[in-house]
């Protein structure tokens, strides 16, 4: 058990990094013009979705005691592109997702240890809010180089189905803990 668990991680890690090589990723935005979520990588069909919110799927964080602009971003985080493997048994769904993305230094910006606070949340139907888990993604910014790449994989994310509901009805979104300041730079973008 223990292996197969260490094998569904390692595959979705790898997934993860390598899904630009192969060029299975897709960022078609949301056809119907809203800027609710970004679809992402197609999930096995027994699956619950997975999204990245479109207004949280981006990270600017600013110069201390400096107005939000771009002449004053220190560094801007996006996650691009999000996976998900999973397995259901007795109304029991046990999901290993991941994300990956890049952060860039902005003017302002300086190299080393950028903390990413991201979260997930399961929502079921209207989006509703069933559960939800914050972590945070540390990423190493060469000053040189001025950017970074950052990947993180949630394993065993288990939930019980309610009566009568199936797999793809939920949906796992995930995306940046933002303040209101971050949001409305987002939505101002």
């Amino acid at each position: 058990m223990r292996n197969e668990t260490v094998s569904r991680g390692v595959r979705l890690a790898a997934l993860v990094l390598l899904a630009p090589l192969i060029g299975c990723s897709m960022s078609v935005g949301n056809l119907f013009g809203s800027r609710d979520e970004k679809p992402d990588l197609a999930t096995s069909a027994n699956c619950p979705r997975i999204a990245t919110l479109a207004d949280a799927s981006s990270l600017s964080v600013f110069a201390p005691g400096r107005r939000a602009s771009v002449e004053n971003l220190a560094y801007e985080a996006d996650i691009t592109r999000v996976l998900l493997d999973c397995k259901v048994k007795d109304q029991v769904v046990t999901a290993d997702f991941g994300l990956a993305g890049r952060v860039n230094l902005g003017p302002r910006g300086e190299g080393g240890k950028k903390t990413l606070p991201i979260f997930a949340a399961l929502t079921l139907g209207d989006k509703k809010i069933i559960t939800r888990l914050s972590r945070d993604s540390v990423v190493t910014i060469d000053p040189d180089n001025r950017t970074g790449k950052f990947y993180e994989v949630i394993e065993k994310y288990s939930f019980t189905m309610a009566p009568g509901k199936k797999p793809q009805e939920y949906e796992i979104l995930v995306g940046f803990r933002l303040t209101p300041a971050q949001l409305d730079y987002n939505r101002k973008k």
